[in-house]
């Protein structure tokens, strides 16, 4: 009888053993699960904020190369003025188109000075 209860005690014991190792792994998990879900909602964080800060940087450069193309074409037009002026203000739209392209073709293919000697 006494090997009976040392059994059904073991026995006992042994499914608490298991009944605690078992709570400890979930606790483990959901530990786990919540440290993963902060560092999702950190990540996100963190892309968000690359996001705008990258969207601002477009939005500057985007602004500042329109400026930029605003003062080539006013330089353009300032050129093509004078190069009609030169020729007497009596050529046709193509003439005036010719001497525009002409100029922009010069600006773009004569090096700026660099201040370096």
């Amino acid at each position: 009888m006494a090997d009976k209860t040392d059994r059904e005690l073991s026995v006992d014991s042994a499914i608490s053993v298991v009944l605690e190792a078992e709570r400890e792994a979930l606790a483990k998990i959901e530990a786990c699960e919540a440290e993963a879900e902060q560092i999702m909602r950190d990540a996100r964080q963190a892309i968000r904020q690359l996001v705008r800060r990258s969207e601002e940087r477009m939005s500057r450069l985007h602004s500042g190369c329109a400026a930029r193309n605003r003062e080539l074409i006013a330089e353009l037009e300032t050129a093509a003025l004078a190069a009609e002026g030169q020729r007497g203000g009596d050529d046709s739209a193509e003439d005036r188109l010719t001497a525009a392209v002409e100029a922009a073709a010069r600006r773009l293919t004569t090096p700026e000075p660099d201040g370096v000697d």
